[in-house]
């Protein structure tokens, strides 16, 4: 795995090279440790806001923190943005792995019913979130940091629902892990809050059973129905972790719950419709949601229409500021996720949620929250192709459900051979379109407009793009 994913970066790295904005969270770190919030304007250029004569970033503090080592042993100029993108790669698939294991330990299932821990556990090393993105570069870095954190937040959701019992030490860990990712990527950060929070009411009134394992006083409610004793300690985390990225937040915008001020941007005049959709429509507008589930799901707006111009362009041009490349579609790159939700809608169909007993509500509260980022990358006004991984927890966690019930409940279709033959070319689908997509994510220009790069054609865009690549820059020549 750290092989592979290394492979991955360093491939990225020989296609994108370097330049100096890598430095930014060195530098981020170097204003932090002299209580400034702001950063160096020839570090971060154009990607910057100004305010008050002060440029600054507006990712989360938790990337330059990792640069401590490097404070503490004088190498501030040195850039480890491949180091902490493999890092948060490995990280984030050994939790899921573990996660894997425990609903397989959990199930108690039989030898023969074993083969579907093998997939899913392939999906997540090979395929979706693990790979999809390993992009060396300070956006990937925030963005799979952000995951990283999501991953154990969904861990332990896991392992309170298939143990039927949250104790105080998985939600403690799910606060530290939501307030870590709201100082390092707002929007996934906000989705965790929010599940937490979720889960903890349902927590705090959920009368107990007389069968309910754990220690007295733990999962009891309070004699005049107040939360019960172990929701004020994730509580307690949780507001520490708000007040530090409000803290932030003030420094930087003067409001503790701005985490950003496109109005700012020093480079926002460089999309022609940037300034004009945000004023009219917001950062965040439902109205998006449709071409939103076009790009995630469809991208048939890469293709030309019978006017000549891209499927959908006065959409693009109205309600977003950019619309990057390349094309690419969770039905493809996630066929797995997608197979094991059928299997958790048919057990939920059949038996609702008395497949996970008295966890049914805590289930439905973690995804529910977990739902959070993906309707606010839906109605963004950017359409990013890395702003997919803002669903890969939800998908996660209703795969490791998915794979709950298929180990838990006797049906024909746990043994029959088609299914397997299904499911393994679901998973050889993933994989091989995950890679793709990784690969043209590096090759992409990101930063043009559509329109004017895909006048020759999406196929004989990439085709030129892959031949500079393999013949003029020969990137695969070791």
């Amino acid at each position: 795995m750290l092989i592979y994913y290394g492979a991955l970066l360093a491939m990225s790295w020989r296609i994108n090279g370097s330049d100096r904005i890598r430095l930014t969270f060195n530098s981020m770190l170097e204003h932090l440790l002299r209580g400034q919030f702001d950063v160096d304007p020839q570090v971060v250029g154009d990607d910057g806001y100004l305010r008050n004569g002060h440029v600054y970033a507006y990712w989360g503090i938790w990337c330059a923190l990792l640069r401590l080592p490097l404070w503490l042993v004088g190498k501030m100029q040195t850039d480890i943005t491949f180091w902490s993108c493999l890092a948060a790669a490995c990280i984030s698939t050994v939790t899921k792995v573990r996660a894997v294991l425990l609903v397989c330990r959990s199930a108690a299932a039989n030898a023969a019913k074993l083969w579907p821990v093998g997939i899913v556990m392939s999906y997540f090393v090979f395929a979706g979130g693990a790979t999809a993105y390993l992009k060396d570069e300070i956006w990937t870095e925030v963005m799979l940091w952000a995951y990283c954190f999501a991953s154990i937040f969904v861990y332990f959701a896991v392992k309170g629902i298939v143990s039927r019992r949250f104790d105080l030490s998985s939600l403690f860990w799910m606060s530290v892990c939501a307030g870590l990712a709201l100082l390092t990527r707002a929007s996934t950060g906000i989705g965790l809050t929010l599940t937490l929070l979720l889960l903890l009411s349902v927590l705090a009134f959920e009368p107990l059973s007389a069968g309910d394992p754990g220690p007295a006083g733990v999962m009891r409610r309070c004699d005049r129905g107040m939360a019960r004793p172990n929701t004020w300690v994730p509580l307690a985390v949780l507001a520490v972790f708000i007040s530090a990225s409000g803290a932030v937040n003030y420094f930087r915008w003067g409001n503790p719950a701005t985490f950003a001020n496109y109005d700012l941007y020093l480079n926002r005049d460089a999309w022609p419709n940037f300034v004009s959709s945000l004023s009219t429509y917001g950062v965040f507008n439902l109205k998006r949601i449709p071409f939103g589930l076009i790009y995630y799901f469809f991208p048939i707006w890469v293709f030309h229409g019978s006017n000549g111009e891209l499927l959908l362009t006065s959409t693009q041009a109205q309600f977003f500021g950019d619309t990057e490349l390349p094309p690419s579609s969770f039905l493809l790159t996630d066929v797995i996720p997608f197979c094991f939700i059928v299997v958790l809608g048919f057990a939920l169909r059949k038996c609702g949620l008395a497949a996970f007993s008295r966890t049914g509500r805590s289930t439905a509260a973690v995804a529910a929250g977990l739902l959070s980022p993906c309707f606010l990358m839906l109605s963004l006004a950017w359409m990013t192709y890395r702003y997919r991984i803002e669903f890969y927890p939800e998908l996660d966690f209703l795969t490791l459900l998915g794979l709950y019930v298929f180990l838990t409940q006797e049906t024909a279709c746990t043994k029959s051979a088609a299914i397997r033959i299904v499911f393994n070319t679901a998973l050889a689908i993933s994989i091989l379109t995950s890679t793709a997509a990784l690969m043209l994510h590096d090759i992409s220009d990101e930063g043009a407009v559509p329109g004017e790069i895909l006048s020759p054609g999406v196929v004989r865009y990439y085709h030129d793009t892959i031949r500079y690549y393999v013949y003029e820059r020969k990137i695969f020549r070791l």
